[in-house]
């Protein structure tokens, strides 16, 4: 929906997004009217040339497909990175505590803000937070019937190194030690 695109959008000359959901595709486009976002379903192929961007990330996106896509969105993502480009990807664990994220979330924000503000922030942000809780329920419940796919430590680092990735890094915790981010380079 385009928040890591929208964070990130001031350190990069161009930013490209790609999602199989045009809700998700209207609701960054309603946030961000500029954006540059493409429909593509990535089982079935990324949609550029080979060796177009010299960063590719993917946030919460590869526990998502099924489990005989990864390696091949994997492969893809390295085929349309340029030689000596950074690939930077992200999934929650399996069992991921959203609940566990906010509150350490909450608990930045007082210290950083101080407590009236995050009070304030927090009741601003009352519906998304509602929306971010129902949504995970939905995520958890999806992930515990087989729907989704979630990735150990060493299933992330072994479909970087599969799809013959270079200088892959140690999985760093991320969102609470709630999941794992890892990056690599195309050789």
């Amino acid at each position: 929906t385009g928040n890591f695109s929208m964070r990130v959008k001031s350190k990069c000359q161009k930013i490209v997004g790609v999602d199989s959901s045009i809700e998700g595709i209207l609701v960054h486009k309603e946030k961000d009217p500029n954006a540059e976002v493409v429909l593509s379903d990535i089982t079935m192929g990324i949609p550029f040339p080979d060796n177009s961007f010299s960063k590719v990330l993917s946030n919460n996106t590869i526990y998502t497909l099924p489990k005989n896509k990864q390696h091949f969105v994997i492969r893809e993502v390295y085929r349309i990175l340029k030689n000596d480009g950074k690939f930077v990807i992200s999934n929650i664990k399996e069992n991921f505590s959203p609940v566990y994220i906010y509150r350490t979330h909450l608990r930045n924000s007082v210290n950083r803000y101080g407590l009236l503000k995050t009070i304030s922030l927090a009741f601003k942000m009352l519906l998304p937070t509602i929306k971010i809780f129902y949504y995970n329920i939905i995520i958890k419940k999806a992930g515990a019937s087989g729907k989704y796919n979630f990735l150990s430590e060493q299933e992330q680092l072994a479909l970087l190194d599969g799809a013959g990735f270079d200088s892959i890094s140690e999985p760093i915790a991320v969102y609470a030690d709630q999941a794992i981010m890892n990056s690599a380079y195309k050789k």
